[in-house]
């Protein structure tokens, strides 16, 4: 043998080389760990994709409803003016119809002005 041979007892090779081997299947059952759990995330991510779309959906069909709520309010508005224009009327109607007075000598019924004549003068 040469001084620039080196020599390595088999035994001492075949024990680095199974190290060597455990460490690699110890690797690949992390690798294979990992794929599990990301198959799972992967999962529950598309299940997340879905549900972000139904939430979409009712948030679509929610401003479609206000906006249909919008659309009922300004018609009721237009209808409460419309009332509150017709009460007026009828609450002016009222006011004449109240202000009466009842003859004493024929019984019949007399309305009186809002406002009160003035009487004539005597020259």
């Amino acid at each position: 043998m040469s001084a620039s041979e080196v020599t390595v007892n088999a035994y001492i090779l075949y024990a680095f080389m199974g190290v060597i081997v455990l460490l690699l299947i110890a690797l690949l059952g992390a690798v294979f760990r990992m794929l599990y759990v990301m198959g799972g995330l992967k999962v529950e991510v598309a299940a997340l994709w879905r549900a972000m779309g139904e939430v979409r959906q009712d948030i679509s069909a929610l401003r479609q409803e206000i906006s249909d709520l919008r659309t009922q309010i300004a018609e009721l508005r237009e209808r409460v003016a419309e009332n509150r224009g017709l009460l007026m009327d009828l609450h002016r109607r009222m006011d004449l119809m109240m202000r009466h007075r009842h003859d004493a000598d024929t019984g019949n019924v007399a309305l009186t002005p809002a406002a009160p004549e003035p009487e004539p003068v005597a020259d």
